[in-house]
């Protein structure tokens, strides 16, 4: 929106916008339109789809009109096909969904990764012309109509994500008084990792060369869950997320299954030094298949997950024995949470940790 010649979005968007040398125009009883600053370009928006958090993506129709006459009549204008667009912008795994194989480049979605292991904000944006249209066909258009595949790939738009001054130390003092942080956030994985280390949420490690001899400290290893899809089947597969600080080039490493994973945890016991993030389709996943009771404690950042699973990702996450005083509590919190009574394990929660004061920083 425009208002007093000054643009009022979000700033992020604000920031993307300028960075294009185009201004947005809106007139009174008038389409919107962006137009170049250094040339006579100009595209009406016919039609724009906000941001979608299940689909991941927000696009806009719009028209070229570059070839109008000025002066020619308006109803001889909105009848008069003109070159129909769509541009759309989302999450880059998203994006990359929709646009054509043979203009995606081999390394997008390494590229795209690596930049949002290394603490970047990373957007896909993507392109399909809809040929000769009116207005009037292009403001009838579906989202369906529009954001689907195959589109042309512009780019990646990447921001940096600076931490707040104070992020560290406020995870510090959770840390320190027993609660333990755990990150949910719709961003992408790759980022949250970044962002969990550096305000100090995953825990700490001794690297030992021997049982008296120690090389130093340094984070956890973290192990990344997402889906993949193969032949029609949906599976949960693991990847270390190698920390950006020790290597040059930031990555995610081989894959390992879920199988594996719970193999490596239950060896290491209350010992472990690993931690776990996970997607949201993987979190849904593992839910299904009953393992999440497993990987819960394990589990740091839950990411990519929409509005309504942030509301049950904290919630809803089986009890687990340790956190309750005997038995029958864990059996009943267990049934309790099968139902979706999630209120009586909220408060047994409460209670178990008021009366734990002696329980190690987690």
């Amino acid at each position: 929106m425009v208002c007093g010649g000054m643009m009022h979005n979000e700033q992020v968007e604000v920031n993307m916008f300028q960075a294009t040398g185009w201004k947005l125009v809106e007139e009174a009883g008038q389409p919107v339109e962006v137009r170049a600053l250094v040339s006579l370009d100009r595209l009406v928006v016919m039609k724009r789809f906000e941001f979608d958090h299940a689909l991941m993506t927000m696009s806009v129709v719009t028209l070229d009109t570059q070839d109008d006459d000025e002066e020619e009549e308006e109803e001889e204008k909105n009848e008069e096909p003109g070159d129909g667009h769509v541009f759309c912008k989302g999450s880059f795994e998203k994006i990359g969904e929709l646009c054509a194989l043979d203009n995606l480049p081999e390394e997008y979605m390494r590229r795209a990764q690596a930049l949002a292991l290394g603490g970047c904000y990373v957007l896909g944006m993507a392109h399909r012309a809809l040929g000769k249209l009116s207005r009037e066909a292009l403001a009838g258009l579906s989202r369906e109509d529009v954001e689907r595949a195959p589109m042309q790939l512009l780019g990646l738009v990447v921001f940096r994500n600076e931490l707040k001054t104070d992020s560290q130390q406020a995870v510090l003092d959770l840390k320190a008084g027993n609660v333990r942080p755990i990150m949910l956030t719709g961003d992408n994985a790759q980022c949250g990792i970044h962002i969990a280390r550096a305000c100090g949420m995953v825990n700490k490690v001794t690297i030992r060369l021997t049982v008296a001899r120690t090389r130093g400290i340094q984070d956890a290893e973290i192990l990344l869950g997402d889906v993949v899809e193969k032949s029609g089947e949906r599976t949960v597969v693991w990847t270390w997320a190698v920390d950006e600080s020790k290597t040059t080039s930031p990555k995610l490493s081989h894959v390992e299954s879920t199988e594996h994973v719970l193999n490596i945890l239950a060896e290491e016991g209350e010992t472990c030094a690993k931690e776990l993030a996970l997607t949201g389709k993987a979190f849904d996943s593992l839910r299904q298949s009953g393992h999440m009771d497993e990987l819960l404690l394990h589990t740091r950042i839950f990411a990519r997950v929409s509005p309504e699973n942030k509301n049950f990702s904290g919630l809803k996450i089986a009890p687990v024995e340790p956190y309750w005083t005997d038995k029958a509590s864990a059996a009943a919190a267990t049934r309790h949470w099968r139902e979706g009574e999630i209120a009586d394990i909220l408060s047994a929660l409460v209670v178990r940790v008021r009366a734990n004061t002696d329980l190690d920083p987690p």
